[in-house]
């Protein structure tokens, strides 16, 4: 599905990173309260979002994911991590 055909309730393309960011950072790992700046609602339509518009991106997150939950190497994340901020324009 076209992103121009589906309603979302927030423009994901311009939504206030930082923010969750910020949060995170003071968030104890493990918790399970839910993050102001980004519910668990905005997160799964957040990933519909990405699966409809940028498939590509989705695989990237997932394989950044996997990694990290592997225990892999800093190197390994990071080289995946460079090439998501380069097709979202992070660089």
């Amino acid at each position: 599905m076209a992103d121009r055909e589906k309603e979302w309730t927030v423009d994901w393309r311009k939504f206030n990173w930082k923010a969750v960011d910020k949060e995170l950072e003071d968030w104890n790992k493990g918790s399970e309260e839910e993050l102001s700046s980004l519910t668990r609602d905005m997160f799964v339509e957040y990933i519909q979002w990405m699966h409809d518009t940028s498939p590509e991106l989705l695989d990237i997150m997932v394989k950044m994911y996997r990694l990290q939950e592997q225990g892999a190497p800093k190197e390994e994340v990071d080289r995946w991590m460079n090439m998501w901020d380069e097709l979202t324009g992070n660089k």
